[in-house]
């Protein structure tokens, strides 16, 4: 039978359905899948449809072939998981951000001025552009100077395009009052389009939490103050599930942050954190090292609405917040939750050359990662892999125009390095120089026409010269 035009019964009794679940379900780890035929069936006919394909053996040839298959796999991925989304959702958890969790990063990072977000996840960006839009009004005065950083990952190619666009319907803003509507955003016909200034700290890259390697320093995933993962948890296995809250406890620094939805609490959230209450929600504390703050404790912090505050979406003036002290919690100042600026040395030992480099900046220690760069650089300056995790850890460390720098050295050594100039292409768009972007990633493809598909490239922690063409394609097309 042929299954064009199918029901979800037909294509579950496809000879070869069982093999295209299985595929599926072990390159998302959507478990939510496993027991859901009905409604994977249901999706998978709807691309059968949509192509006039006759069966799940001509789909899966389709989708495991090389050049068309990832397009093909990404529209699949984007029937099956769920785009909804809003400013500003679970606004409890916005407070715990305001109150409790950003002031207390700011005191740990005032010597350094650099503050790291990870929104894992993100879908359409609503997340990632309500946390720039909560730092510009409610802490903006006290970031001046600072370099932000707001990464938005996604396995949704769709969505990550659609996120850098910047463009929400009024649903999606159905949360935010008109005064702040009106002051953040431009109206577009039926669409809102966010104003530059709420997107300058903002970036989107495509990543696969199951899949991909965290800590990643190659893929700038590691040393982050704050992760949010809401409601993407929900769709793995227990097992899955366990083995993200280890990566995202890896990925922050010490003192870091982890918020999760409400209904994602695991027992390893709970072993291997410092559990911190707040009014109306909960966060996760990362506190390895630091006397008094076991993992698996509870600490429980009250967060106090300040005048004007986003939890209360009256405020109509939505200039920088005036200077107030009461707008720190109270009962629980940032310096008493704030983490010390040394972080607590590791007790394993750390390996040598570059790849200790590696392994301490994945470990967050960017500082001493600096350093041990800096000697292994004066070993060998003509090194131009050296230059470029130097050109990673710096960029971590917000300092984007050395960054820049290091990684044009390593072009002047080796001008066939692919990552060089994708990175070169993350920071150029970063500064708002699309054209400049543009050029880097047209280098990379150029470039890796010349290597066999699916090495894996040196340095590259794994990345294939497949999954990086696909990458260069996927910024083009957001610039585009």
């Amino acid at each position: 039978m042929t299954l064009e035009h199918a029901n979800h019964r037909d294509v579950i009794g496809d000879p070869l359905y069982g093999s295209l679940k299985t595929l599926v379900l072990e390159t998302t780890g959507l478990a939510y899948y496993s027991d859901k035929d009905d409604v994977l069936a249901d999706r998978i006919g709807r691309r059968l449809r949509h192509l006039g394909l006759q069966d799940c053996a001509t789909y899966l040839n389709l989708i495991t072939e090389r050049q068309l298959g990832q397009r093909e796999f990404d529209a699949l991925i984007a029937d099956l998981t769920v785009g909804e989304t809003s400013f500003f959702r679970y606004p409890q958890q916005f407070d715990a951000l305001r109150d409790i969790v950003l002031p207390a990063c700011i005191e740990r990072n005032r010597r350094n001025r650099c503050l790291r977000i990870w929104s894992a996840g993100c879908a359409t960006g609503a997340e990632p552009y309500s946390l720039a839009i909560l730092l510009k009004h409610a802490l903006g005065r006290q970031l001046e100077g600072w370099q932000v950083t707001i990464l938005g990952t996604d396995l949704n190619r769709e969505f990550l395009s659609r996120a850098q666009e910047g463009r929400f319907s009024a649903w999606t803003l159905r949360g935010l009052p008109e005064p702040y509507r009106d002051s953040c955003f431009t109206r577009s016909g039926e669409q809102w389009i966010l104003k530059d200034e709420y997107r300058q700290w903002t970036s989107f890259q495509y990543h696969n939490l199951v899949k991909h390697p965290v800590p990643s320093l190659i893929n700038n995933l590691a040393a982050f103050d704050i992760i949010l993962c809401r409601n993407v948890m929900i769709y793995f296995s227990q097992e899955i599930i366990s083995t993200l809250v280890r990566h995202f406890h890896e990925c922050l620094v010490e003192s870091g942050w982890l918020l999760v939805g409400h209904a994602e609490p695991t027992f390893e959230l709970n072993r291997i954190f410092t559990v911190v209450s707040t009014v109306g929600a909960t966060v996760y504390r990362k506190t390895n090292g630091q006397p008094g703050l076991a993992p698996g404790a509870t600490f429980t912090a009250t967060a106090t609405a300040w005048p004007g505050a986003l939890d209360q979406w009256k405020a109509p003036d939505l200039g920088p917040l005036p200077q107030n002290k009461s707008r720190r919690p109270p009962s629980t100042p940032p310096s008493a939750i704030a983490a010390t600026t040394t972080s607590a040395r590791p007790t394993a030992p750390i390996a040598t050359g570059l790849a200790a480099v590696v392994e301490l900046a994945n470990r967050g220690e960017l500082a001493e990662a600096a350093r041990r760069c800096r000697t292994v650089l004066k070993a060998d300056t003509l090194n131009p892999e050296s230059h470029f995790y130097h050109a990673l850890i710096l960029e971590q460390m917000g300092s984007r125009d050395e960054a820049m720098e290091a990684l044009q050295r390593v072009i002047y050594l080796d001008r066939n390095y692919p990552l060089a100039h994708y990175h070169l292409g993350l920071l150029s768009h970063a500064h708002g120089d699309g054209r400049r972007a543009a050029r880097h990633f047209t280098n990379v493809l150029a470039i890796l026409l010349k290597m066999n598909d699916g090495d894996t490239l040196p340095g590259g922690d794994g990345l294939t010269t497949d999954e990086l063409k696909d990458l260069a394609r996927l910024q083009l097309e957001i610039l585009n």
